[in-house]
């Protein structure tokens, strides 16, 4: 991805945070957004991040604990290759524990939109309905796989 390009994404906030930090999204540079444990939204510099249309300021901004639909927006100021969403690498206290949907690239490259919702009979495959550019799901389990 390059500067300008958007990720977004919807997700069902938790109600109260578990584990110490909850990634949205990483790439292999080591950009990253993240929930923090105090509740914060952090993210780097490369990003410039909307939630619910208002802009966040990154370790000040806090992230909705209130088990309702938000939408949160990245735009990319530099480059980098995304890489994990929903976690950052094989840390498993770097994952989330809430649902995230909607997923979505819009990008010079190449529009992408990841809706997450065709089902666990599809795993490992999560399907791209725009630009055809199908993901992987890695470590998902059935058991972990919720239907909205």
């Amino acid at each position: 991805l390059i500067a300008s390009d958007t990720i977004s994404m919807k997700v069902k906030a938790p109600s109260a945070l578990a584990g110490t930090f909850q990634y949205l999204i990483a790439f292999a540079e080591g950009y990253y957004l993240r929930v923090n444990s105090d509740g914060t939204t952090s993210f780097s510099s490369r990003l410039a991040v909307n939630i619910d249309g208002n802009p966040a300021v990154s370790g000040v901004t806090m992230f909705p604990m209130d088990s309702l639909e938000h939408t949160i927006e990245a735009t990319m100021t530099g480059s980098g290759t995304l890489k994990w969403i929903g976690a950052r690498g094989s840390m498993p206290d770097r994952y989330i524990d809430f649902p995230v949907y909607d997923f979505a690239v819009t990008a010079s490259s190449g529009d992408r939109f990841y809706g997450i919702h065709d089902g666990w009979s599809n795993n490992p495959q999560i399907a791209d309905s725009v630009g055809g550019q199908n993901a992987t799901a890695i470590l998902f389990t059935e058991s972990t796989w919720i239907n909205l």
